[in-house]
């Protein structure tokens, strides 16, 4: 078995299994790479459709047994491959004794000889008549800078380790399909650590938007714009960023859905809760909200939600329930006013958002997810870059926040023309319940040690290719403390050994003195 990601009508990338011989496999991973390909990883959309078509022709052929010729007509009309040019294809099988024309179908008489023959006189043949009309395109490369950047294109070199030649591995965001990168590994192993010595390395030409769980971020030259909520900063929730309140009601809900886990009836009345919030303050769904216009105090959903529970209806129970998982949020004073962060200092000198002494966990979530929220549509409204980077967002315990609809899935699919990059890190890779957002929405990927036998293995698949997979298993099970294996759609899986935070003064004294 193997996968691919085909694109949805939507635009969203979905996995795809597909059974193949180890033949074909082959032959389509060494046909993309004599063109330059990863056969695996991090490729650009029209890459994605043409090894889907490729998969989804050869899992046909890769029948033991052989099959109906209706199917192989079939699929190749489907793809624009012509009858005669099938049948003038089998019969060369027939004649090489590999397959034997049984009038309704062809049947496999010698499966080793049916792949030679395959190998030697059909896989390039059918590849190039499928590809004819639409032939493999190179990759996409990014035009031009605009005049004053944050920062062109050549320069964007972030040095991630040395691999075991004493060579720097460098990631480069903006030769990747994506400017995003993802660190998995267990606690205590370095993610941290890299995440600061990326921040580190780009201080003074890409601000960073730190989101800081466990206020692990604080160094000076980290941190930035401090954003304490409920101190110096507040954002209110209400605010209809999306334009239209209605879809402002449909994103807050669902956002407090999935942090406070509420079923689908304590939703429905959150969101008629929100509707007489924004009815109240003259704001009427449907209409574009106008600048300027006052908008509710979130509170004002608290009294609606207080008013059912006092009832003798049915939402008497359902209004008490929400109202006691919310109680955290609307005693915080961080949702108590308007929003108030300052979005140029954001862009100027970056932000770190300290969650640590929030009260609870979902707390922390949904303070995280507004703010992000706010930062994303804050962003939209700059005008999109070429060739540079104007934020870098990095998110500790990633799998919480990354999951469809989320603005981090924004952020994901959208970053790169508005000049943003993400950095996700997590302890657990199957920890995220979207992998494939993660996943194909990141060119770069950094496994360090995964003490889990499952962790490791779903590492090895991202970051291996073929036959690698199982070599790289055992090896990530035996990484040590800052040793990793990072891959990208530029480059194979290399070992390295990064090089920490707290080492970056300490090897940009030796390389000045090396310069000497």
């Amino acid at each position: 078995k193997t996968h691919s990601y085909v694109a949805t009508r939507g635009g969203e990338l979905r996995e795809q299994v597909y059974v193949l011989s180890p033949e074909a496999k082959k032959f389509i991973h060494g046909f993309l790479q004599e063109r330059g390909l990863m056969p695996s990883g991090a490729l650009f959309p029209e890459q994605h459709a043409v090894r889907h078509r490729l998969y989804h022709l050869f899992s046909l052929y890769s029948s033991e047994g052989g099959g109906p010729k209706e199917g192989y007509f079939s699929m190749g009309e489907r793809y624009g491959l012509e009858r005669e040019h099938i049948q003038s294809a089998f019969r060369t099988l027939v004649e090489k004794n590999a397959v034997k024309d049984e009038g309704d179908e062809w049947t496999i008489t010698d499966v080793r000889a049916y792949w030679k023959a395959v190998e030697e006189e059909f896989f390039s043949p059918l590849v190039d008549y499928v590809l004819a009309e639409e032939p493999m395109p190179p990759p996409s490369v990014p035009t031009p800078p605009e005049p004053k950047p944050p920062l062109p294109l050549a320069r964007l070199q972030v040095v991630l380790g040395r691999t075991e030649k004493d060579e720097d591995y460098c990631w480069e965001p903006l030769n990747e399909p994506n400017p995003h990168l993802l660190i998995v590994g267990s606690p205590g192993v370095g993610k941290t650590q890299t995440a600061k010595s990326i921040i580190c390395q780009l201080r003074g030409k890409v601000p960073a938007f730190i989101v800081d769980f466990g206020n692990e971020y604080g160094e000076s030259d980290l941190v930035g714009l401090v954003l304490a909520p409920g101190q110096e900063v507040t954002i209110n929730p209400l605010d209809p960023l999306e334009g239209d309140p209605t879809n402002a009601k449909f994103k807050v809900s669902g956002i407090l859905r999935k942090v406070y886990k509420l079923g689908d009836q304590q939703e429905a009345l959150l969101r008629r809760a929100i509707e007489e919030a924004y009815k109240k303050a003259g704001i009427l769904g449907g209409e574009r909200f106008a600048v300027g216009s006052s908008l509710p105090h979130f509170n004002t959903i608290r009294g609606f939600l207080e008013e059912a529970a006092g009832s003798r209806g049915s939402d008497r129970n359902r209004a008490k329930a929400v109202l006691n998982r919310l109680e955290p949020v609307f005693d915080m004073k961080v949702f108590s006013g308007k929003t108030e962060v300052p979005f140029a200092e954001v862009l100027r000198q970056g932000a770190t958002l300290f969650l640590k002494e929030l009260p609870t966990e979902q707390t922390k979530l949904a303070v995280a997810e507004f703010f992000l929220r706010w930062l994303w549509h804050r962003i939209v409204q700059e005008k999109e870059v070429r060739g540079s980077l104007r934020l870098i967002v990095v998110l500790d315990e990633a799998h919480k926040l990354a999951y469809e609809d989320s603005p981090v899935a924004d952020l994901l699919r959208q970053g790169r023309k508005f000049g943003v990059s993400v950095i996700l890190s997590t302890q657990q890779p199957n920890d995220f319940e979207h992998k494939e957002l993660a996943f194909q929405n990141t060119s770069c990927h950094v496994a360090f040690l995964c003490a889990s036998d499952r962790h490791a293995e779903t590492m090895a698949k991202i970051v291996a290719t073929g036959r690698d997979v199982e070599r790289f298993h055992h090896e990530i099970k035996r990484l040590k403390q800052f040793e990793a294996l990072a891959a990208s759609s530029t480059k194979e899986a290399t070992k390295i050994t990064v090089i920490p935070y707290y080492k970056l003064g300490r090897r940009s004294a030796n390389q000045r003195q090396s310069d000497l």
